[in-house]
């Protein structure tokens, strides 16, 4: 079984596309969380009720997991560097030109990362890294989380502002499309800023959700981003199996939280492309 390693340096965004991509989720998570349950549930719920109490507690729980995942994909090596690489070429193997280093398959290179990914996915410019082997459940944890989360801002802001917001046209033509301040004119009140909020979750649990349904059926089929867009397979090795790879062995506990140990039954460099999509070994 294999654990994984942890970055000491380098996991701060590279470019400018990942520093405002960074920059924006480390602020806009809080903040919607503070609007939800400082704003949003004391104007819903009585004050210590039942319902009250269930809907903090709740959205802690989620703040919790969507951070604590996020800075797992961080903070986990994912890289060529957490294994041992040969001095020479095995089979499937290749040299990487940019690293000056053998590569082992399904090893890609990132140049916003500078080095080669284990069972690289994609480079993610939220989180600033690439997904590869070692934080690929984390990835999946923080959109599955993040998902749920912002589902479930929608849901409390739209109970919100149906009871306690005054609606007009004019005010959602501004939030819609940013040219109808020319014809509206300004406006910086409280209404104003509850639908902005309003529409930040409910465009982040469209994208989220969508991301999320595309990875999962990745997993599902074996196969990478990175692979998928260059028409790459053979990996295939069944669905738990799949499953395993992503999540551990003990995938079945890692919702709970990111810490929950859960080794990977292979250690991402050594791979067998199979054209039976049940004949995967790990090495």
């Amino acid at each position: 079984m294999y654990t994984i390693k942890y970055k000491s340096r380098h996991f701060l965004p590279h470019n400018i596309g990942d520093i405002v991509s960074f920059v924006f989720l480390v602020l806009i998570v809080p903040l919607v969380f503070w609007f939800v349950v400082f704003i949003v549930i004391p104007a819903t719920y009585p004050v210590f009720g039942f319902w009250q109490v269930y809907h903090i507690l709740f959205s802690t729980f989620l703040l919790f997991q969507i951070v604590t995942n996020y800075v797992y994909v961080i903070m986990v090596d994912t890289s060529i560097h957490t294994v041992m690489l040969p001095s020479q070429l095995r089979e499937g193997w290749y040299f990487c030109a940019p690293c000056e280093s053998v590569a082992p398959p399904r090893a890609y290179h990132c140049h916003v990362c500078n080095t080669c990914i284990l069972k690289r996915d994609h480079h993610c410019t939220f989180s600033a890294c690439c997904i590869g082997h070692y934080n690929h459940r984390y990835f999946m944890l923080f959109l599955f989380y993040l998902t749920v989360g912002t589902i479930y801002a929608t849901y409390l802001n739209l109970f919100f502002i149906h009871n306690f917001v005054s609606f007009n046209w004019g005010l959602l033509l501004k939030i819609m499309l940013p040219l109808a301040f020319l014809v509206f004119g300004l406006d910086t009140s409280t209404n104003h800023v509850y639908l902005i909020m309003l529409l930040v979750v409910m465009v982040g649990s469209m994208v989220s959700l969508l991301l999320l349904v595309y990875h999962f059926g990745l997993i599902q089929d074996g196969v990478l981003t990175f692979e998928r867009n260059r028409k790459l397979k053979g990996y295939n090795a069944g669905l738990k199996a799949n499953i395993e790879q992503v999540f551990g062995i003990r995938w079945y506990l890692v919702w709970l939280a990111p810490f929950v140990e859960s080794p990977l039954p292979s250690s991402g460099a050594n791979w067998e492309m199979n054209s039976s999509t049940k004949s995967l070994k790990y090495l």
